[in-house]
């Protein structure tokens, strides 16, 4: 549930490190990191783009 209320406050395509950590093994996405950004009540937290993979075949 707390990363479901971090992609409403966020834009699309950008996600916290939890949820960074969370699915960062699965091969149908990618992620680019986007630096620290701050945030309300939680200091500086780890940002990542993240896409997905649209395999051809």
């Amino acid at each position: 549930m707390k990363s479901a209320l971090w992609h409403y406050n966020y834009n699309i395509n950008r996600i916290p490190q939890d949820t960074y950590n969370y699915i960062k093994y699965e091969p149908e996405f990618t992620f680019e990191s986007r630096g620290k950004i701050q945030a309300k009540g939680k200091g500086e937290v780890e940002m990542y783009f993240v896409s997905r993979n649209f395999s051809k075949g």
